[in-house]
């Protein structure tokens, strides 16, 4: 019967106990390794720190445009205010109006029509036109001035200008290559052809819109080309499952490059009949 080998070094010495505090202090200090990548990772949300400042810069618009509106609301419920103020003094100056022809009209004359009651009606409601008629000025000035901002508010906000993408750089991967453009946002991509209108297709649709799989037939189709996704702040999503299908059922080199603020894209850089 054979004799197993032994495991013991020169004169007898075993080295297994040493290979396994070895092997286990190479096991924890790789999980400490995994550990700290993980936390970095959740600092930043998985995000690079580009990312982060743009996602803090929408988040801070996005309070500003919460404070407009409401803002916005206390200035139309100022504005009502004043309306039924105005609305008021109307209506006191109808009433006393129709109080004086009654004075001045024939049943004035009657001791019984012409009382004391209808007399104090008469002081109270000249006493209240006048209070009114001193107020006024400044509730129309305020009216005025009130009006005049909402209506600033209303009007459009200023159109953001376009985002003008410049050629070279990495995302060319080499000169002579044959570039096409897909845009990637919150709501899915947008695809980029020269003389043609942008086309949208939802993140939903990916992988089964008609639509995109021709344009991707057409990239693969062309000799040195390469696809570049242009990668809004919120587009990482339809990034994922745009390039995903791209590069696996399709075979197509993709590039990514971040596009800063919130203007339409401008490619007339490379190919004047780009439409913004």
């Amino acid at each position: 019967m054979a004799r197993r080998p032994s495991t013991a070094g020169p004169g007898g010495l075993s080295l297994f106990p040493f290979m396994s505090i070895l092997a286990c202090l190479i096991g924890v200090l790789t999980l400490l390794i995994s550990v700290s990548a993980a936390m970095k990772s959740q600092e930043t949300g998985g995000r690079s720190q580009e990312e982060l400042r743009t996602a803090q810069e929408f988040a801070a618009l996005a309070k500003a445009r919460a404070a407009d509106a409401s803002r916005l609301k206390e200035l139309q419920a100022a504005v009502a205010t004043d309306d039924a103020e105005e609305k008021k003094l109307q209506d006191l100056q109808e009433k006393l109006a129709a109080l004086r022809r009654r004075m001045a009209g024939p049943e004035a004359k009657d001791p019984d029509k012409s009382s004391r009651v209808l007399q104090k009606q008469l002081e109270d409601m000249i006493a209240s036109v006048e209070q009114l008629k001193k107020e006024r000025p400044a509730l129309q000035k305020r009216l005025a001035a009130l009006k005049a901002e909402l209506e600033k508010r209303r009007k459009k906000p200023e159109s953001i200008p376009p985002v003008i993408v410049q050629p070279g750089g990495t995302g060319t991967a080499g000169s002579g290559a044959k570039l096409f453009f897909v845009e990637c946002t919150g709501e899915g991509l947008i695809i980029h052809r020269p003389g043609s209108d942008p086309q949208r297709v939802s993140s939903a649709a990916i992988g089964t819109d008609g639509g995109y799989n021709n344009f991707l037939g057409q990239v693969q189709r062309t000799p040195g080309s390469l696809l570049i996704f242009l990668m809004r702040q919120e587009g990482h999503t339809a990034w994922q499952r745009g390039a995903g299908l791209a590069e696996s059922r399709f075979e197509i080199r993709t590039g990514k490059l971040p596009i800063p603020g919130k203007g339409p894209v401008d490619l007339r850089q490379f190919d004047k009949n780009f439409r913004p």
